[in-house]
């Protein structure tokens, strides 16, 4: 009976130890459900550089691909390309539309974990920030409205 004790405690150690310098990162879809999920391997190393891999759950040993932002993360609504980082943020998040047309307008909420409106912008750029410095940490939703198209943002708050 010890010794099952022991190899227990020695293969849960083990599993902690592998575990300690990864982060996973969820996709979701517009009704919340999990998509995916990423796995970012982060070796640091004495200088301070820290880079990272990026692991789809299941991937080949060649869809491991280098990410230097484990923090960003882009979408694509038709044929615009969303990116919005960082995330989780401290304060300001920027976003980034390519793609837009000169004619097309975005519009975007800002929502509590609650689904109160706490913010609310209309015909802005292809490129903007949203200072949420003012909100506390916790879960917000970010919905982007573009030209009749919606594409919608779970952002955690630090």
């Amino acid at each position: 009976m010890l010794n099952k004790f022991l190899v227990l405690i020695v293969l849960v150690s083990l599993n902690t130890c592998f575990l300690s310098g990864q982060t996973i990162h969820y996709d979701y879809d517009e009704s919340g459900n999990q998509v995916k999920r990423y796995i970012i391997l982060n070796k640091g190393n004495a200088s301070g550089d820290d880079t990272s891999k990026k692991i789809v759950e299941n991937s080949k040993p060649e869809e491991i691909v280098e990410n230097s932002k484990p923090e960003e993360f882009e979408d694509k609504l038709g044929e615009l390309t969303i990116k919005i980082y960082p995330n989780p943020t401290l304060g300001q998040l920027f976003v980034e539309i390519k793609g837009l047309g000169s004619d097309e307008t975005v519009d975007y909420q800002l929502f509590s974990q609650t689904g109160l409106n706490l913010e609310v912008k209309k015909k802005i750029g292809y490129q903007f920030t949203v200072d949420m410095e003012r909100y506390p940490g916790g879960l917000y939703i970010l919905r982007l409205m573009i030209s009749g198209k919606t594409s919608q943002w779970k952002i955690l708050k630090e």
